[in-house]
């Protein structure tokens, strides 16, 4: 009996050390570098991956990886870009932009503020709503390729400003929605 006793309170005991060191919130450091448990979701910024965010300046160099000592691969010249964060290190987002097209920029890089960019589906371009349904109102024409602010959004469709403009969109006609 004091064998079992002794087993059970051992067993809650390497238990509960494993719960404090596994923790959500449980992060590994190796040679003073943490390490995130991706599995479970965790990442440098405590946000999701993957998500959408935007272009902070004019003028950004994406380069082959994580540091400054990598090559630039491609210079962005478009600020409010929509771009998908797909990994992260503590520093350093690894993006998509609506053409596919993966590198490395800073943190300092990106706004968290929401863009998209117009992407008909099998069209010329797309109809700026007055409401988030089909057969409303039409306001405006917009072309592929136009980048505008998220203001809201519901299942499907995404109200937007562009230019002096403000309507809905369908979700599948653009980029960062």
């Amino acid at each position: 009996m004091i064998g079992k006793t002794i087993t059970s309170k051992l067993f809650i005991g390497i238990f509960a050390c494993s719960l404090m060191f596994n923790g959500a919130n449980a992060q590994q450091i190796i040679d003073g570098k943490r390490f995130y448990d991706r599995a479970k979701g965790e990442t440098p910024s405590h946000l999701p991956v993957p998500r959408f965010v935007s272009l902070k300046f004019n003028k950004i160099n994406g380069r082959a990886g994580p540091d400054e000592d990598y090559p630039v691969k491609f210079i962005y010249h478009r600020q409010g870009l929509p771009v998908k964060v797909i990994a992260e290190t503590e520093e350093w987002r690894k993006i998509q932009d609506p053409d596919g097209t993966t590198v490395w920029v800073h943190k300092r890089m990106l706004d968290a503020r929401r863009t998209l960019m117009i992407r008909p589906n099998g069209a010329n371009s797309v109809v700026l709503r007055d409401k988030p349904r089909d057969d409303s109102k039409a306001i405006a024409n917009l072309a592929n390729g136009v980048v505008g602010e998220i203001i809201e959004q519901t299942p499907g469709w995404c109200r937007i400003k562009v230019g002096g403009y403000k309507g809905w969109i369908r979700a599948v006609d653009a980029y960062g929605a």
